[in-house]
């Protein structure tokens, strides 16, 4: 295990979506006898690597465990802080000072590293290396003619793909939640085809300049 990801193991999942180091529990076998989950549904990608940690309870290399992990603790990031936004509407009355601080405190909780784009950027990137024939079509459009008309009131392809991803997420973690092992592994296959057309997409509009 990495220093990064020794770093990162003092803040655990409390509900063990993540987990490296000792705090792997894996009922597969031992860690470091088995290889990286990553490895079929419609992605094309076959990792070779072994596994070093575990997203939602499937073992994975450092490479895709990370990026795997960003994703799953951005989701989570994301529905607490909806959540957590429920009590400030605008149509509710004033938050006592008690609660006001207590919700202050559940904002601050919010896991920092989910909200570091420009890591979850590079994981995507290190991840998923660009494989151009494996590239959507459409996100091969949208470079090459990004001023086009059927582009006009799109967003780009790489934020159409991390909202998909995130919705992934999220039934990811009710599904582990449940126990639903078969669920979490048929989701996977598509959460990993996903993340390979979001990181294709954002190496080729960088390469275009379009961020």
């Amino acid at each position: 295990m990495t220093e990064t990801m020794k770093a990162r193991e003092e803040r655990p999942d409390p509900a063990g979506i993540v987990r490296r180091g000792d705090a792997v529990k894996t009922a597969r076998s031992c860690l470091e006898s088995l290889d990286c989950f990553v490895d079929w549904g419609d992605s094309g990608i076959g990792c070779e690597e072994k596994a070093a940690m575990e997203v939602y309870g499937l073992p994975m290399c450092e490479a895709h465990g990370e990026e795997a992990a960003y994703g799953a603790l951005s989701e989570i990031a994301d529905d607490l802080e909806q959540e957590l936004l429920r009590l400030v509407n605008k149509d509710s009355r004033s938050l006592s000072p008690h609660l006001e601080r207590a919700w202050n405190h559940g904002l601050e909780s919010l896991p920092a590293e989910a909200k570091d784009y420009q890591r979850g950027d590079a994981l995507l990137l290190e991840a998923f290396p660009l494989d151009r024939e494996r590239t959507n079509a459409e996100t091969l459009a949208y470079v090459e003619e990004p001023d086009a008309d059927w582009c006009a009131g799109q967003a780009p392809p790489f934020d159409n793909y991390l909202d998909v991803r995130r919705l992934i997420c999220r039934h990811m973690r009710e599904a582990f939640e449940e126990g639903a092992v078969w669920l979490v592994e048929m989701l996977e296959a598509k959460r990993e085809e996903v993340s390979a057309q979001a990181a294709y997409a954002l190496a080729l509009e960088k390469e275009a300049g379009l961020r």
